[in-house]
């Protein structure tokens, strides 16, 4: 959900820091591991998302900011799922039905080796039959948080071959998406 509270996130990126400067203190280069031990199993999105995306007529596409990391601490941003929103647009048919066929499609086309970093840059949310469905989602990483009703459900894995349209289809309404790589302190002062 979208809030302006704070998070539980800032331990977790305290240990992500000191993460990054170890990398750089060991002359390594920070990435995201491969742990297949740590992945999610593949599978099909939580039948209840899947029936909230098919009958919802409008989506709500958000922009993410991957490290937003003082996102918990500010109270002026919007939050989806920890993570700032650069920009938030709504679309109709015919783009919910593309929208959500890419979804599946990425979910049927998934990595072998996924990532276990975490790094958003793409959230979607569809309201159908009094339900609330949101997809975070990190197509460098090959995962997406599934939540409905603002309660979080499982991970799925998803492929990044979708992620060129699914990006298209957010910048043809006007929304900015984060580079891959690195930070964004001039993204969330730039916020759509």
């Amino acid at each position: 959900m979208v809030t302006h509270a704070t998070s539980a996130r800032t331990r977790g990126r305290r240990l992500g820091a000191l993460g990054v400067l170890l990398a750089i203190v060991g002359g390594g280069a920070w990435t995201c591991e491969l742990d297949p031990s740590r992945q999610p199993p593949a599978g099909d999105l939580p039948r209840s998302i899947d029936q909230v995306l098919a009958a919802a007529s409008e989506l709500e596409l958000f922009a993410l900011d991957p490290w937003s990391e003082d996102a918990e601490q500010r109270t002026d941003v919007p939050i989806l799922h920890d993570f700032t929103v650069l920009g938030q647009r709504t679309v109709s048919a015919p783009e919910v039905h593309d929208l959500r066929e890419l979804v599946l499609r990425g979910i049927h086309e998934p990595p072998k080796l996924p990532f276990t970093c975490f790094e958003p840059r793409h959230g979607l949310r569809a309201r159908a039959g009094g339900h609330v469905a949101e997809l975070v989602i990190c197509y460098e990483c090959a995962r997406m948080r599934t939540y409905l009703d603002g309660r979080r459900l499982r991970d799925v894995l998803t492929g990044n071959v979708v992620e060129p349209k699914v990006t298209a289809l957010y910048e043809a309404h006007g929304l900015k998406i984060a580079p891959h790589g690195g930070g964004s302190s001039a993204l969330t002062s730039e916020r759509l």
